[in-house]
């Protein structure tokens, strides 16, 4: 379907539902009003009649009677019947030739005016009760029918649907006409897209019709242009560029390996404490409850106390290779308090001297801080199992957009050369390294002339928030 269409449905159809909704009403309104115009005008022509006929009840003259209420059955076209009730029931007058109806007779007659209706093979009757002087000569009865105010409204109605049809149709065509030449000109715009997107960027359209379709076409050629200029930018950069995104991807890589390594590690740290670590927590209760026992022998007891303390002592390692495992603090409490913490554990185990410089300003993202962390916990580690040092210094710094981490030791020193292959199987000097790499950072290791190591990392980084 075209989109004039589509555009014409849209705005005549509820103009459509709009005037058929609007004809209802007022057909509605209209047969209300006028049907309660029609009872008060039957009301009136009531008292005209008790006006007009009191003499001739009062002389009983049924044949004046009669002629009275056919003239005025004459004159009002919505009437039916008319029909003068005595209050034994006995019928004065009417205007029937063959005398009134069994059915209309045993209407009840009452003293107050009521209409009531009834259907017959005419259509819809309604029957006003008129009490004639009071109720105390009986009672007129008039028959309307509203079929002519029905006809009359329906006529109307028709011919408002008929004009509002004509309208409609005179305006369909009309907007058809007037959103040709829209269409013609989006033809043009959907020509030029097309041609753009299978990279002709040379195309244009011309377009004069001083509104938005204008303004688009324009910026259209200027998409095109500007396009064109990009092709042959990128065109001179592809060449640059591919190396770059070999080294991506190869970072890319790092940083999903390393974040499969420390899911891993969470799984393992989660299993760890909810399995292992509850187990001895629970042998360590039912422990110390039979320790506690008075029942038991001495030497039965120091025995269990020898037990108690191993599964704490268990416990406890547990507990560190867990928080080796997941560092849960570094979410908590951030990469500053975690490394203190870090190398505060350091200096119990191991009686190390400790030296901590912590200048960062800004905020960094989780990986980052993670990684740096993971770097100092693994260098921590092999200067207590390999250094023989009694001092470890760190220092992490911001320069510029540059996350600077130095981490000496004054103990044996080594220097590692990643290209050696001897240090293939060094997993966890491999892992600093390549930690470094996937934030597009570098780490070395070489040995100080005065004895011990130096790890030196550049790792950098988009500063977010200062003053952290």
């Amino acid at each position: 379907m075209k989109i004039s269409f589509k555009i014409a449905i849209s705005v005549i159809l509820p103009s459509l539902i709009c005037t058929l909704a609007l004809l209802l009403f007022m057909k509605y309104t209209l047969t209300q009003n006028l049907l309660e115009n029609l009872n008060k005008r039957m009301q009136t022509t009531c008292s005209d009649i008790e006006y007009s006929i009191i003499d001739s009840i009062a002389t009983n003259n049924s044949i004046e009677a009669n002629r009275i209420l056919k003239n005025i059955k004459q004159q009002n076209k919505e009437v039916v019947y008319i029909y003068i009730q005595r209050p034994f029931g006995r019928v004065l007058a009417s205007t029937f030739e063959e005398g009134v109806p069994a059915d209309l007779i045993s209407l009840n007659n009452s003293n107050d005016r009521l209409v009531r209706s009834f259907n017959t093979k005419n259509g819809l009757i309604y029957d006003l009760n008129y009490p004639l002087l009071g109720g105390g000569f009986g009672t007129i009865h008039i028959g309307y029918s509203p079929m002519l105010i029905i006809d009359r409204i329906n006529g109307l109605v028709l011919q408002f649907l008929l004009f509002g049809f004509i309208v409609i149709i005179v305006s369909l065509l009309f907007f058809l006409f007037l959103t040709q030449s829209i269409v013609d000109n989006i033809n043009k715009l959907i020509h030029l897209a097309k041609r753009v997107s299978v990279g002709d960027f040379d195309s244009r359209v011309n377009i004069k019709s001083k509104d938005e379709l204008e303004n688009l076409a324009q910026s259209l050629n200027s998409m095109a242009n500007d396009l064109k200029m990009h092709k042959i930018e990128r065109l001179k950069m592809e060449e640059g560029l591919k190396k770059e995104e070999e080294e991506e991807k190869r970072r890319e890589l790092l940083r999903r390996e390393i974040s499969s390594l420390e899911k891993e590690r969470k799984r393992i740290s989660m299993e760890i404490h909810d399995g292992v670590m509850q187990t001895l927590a629970s042998g360590q209760i039912n422990l110390f409850h039979v320790i506690s026992n008075k029942d038991i022998p001495e030497n039965l007891r120091e025995r269990l106390r020898i037990s108690y303390s191993i599964f704490k002592d268990a416990t406890n390692d547990l507990r560190n290779l867990t928080v080796n495992l997941r560092p849960r603090m570094l979410e908590e409490v951030g990469l500053k308090r975690s490394v203190e913490t870090l190398l505060e554990r350091a200096q119990q185990n191991s009686s190390l001297d400790i030296e901590f410089t912590y200048d960062v300003n800004s905020k960094l993202h989780d990986y980052i801080e993670l990684s740096l962390f993971r770097i100092v916990q693994e260098a921590i580690n092999n200067v207590i199992k390999h250094a023989n040092a009694s001092l470890i210094s760190v220092t992490i710094k911001e320069i510029d957009d540059k996350i600077e981490l130095v981490i000496e030791d004054n103990g044996t020193g080594f220097e590692i050369n990643y290209k050696d292959k001897k240090y293939i199987n060094s997993y966890g000097l491999i892992d600093m390294k390549e930690r470094a790499e996937s934030l597009g950072g570098s780490l070395n290791i070489e040995r100080k002339g005065e004895g011990g190591t130096k790890i030196y990392a550049n790792i950098p980084f988009k500063k977010e928030d200062l003053n952290r």
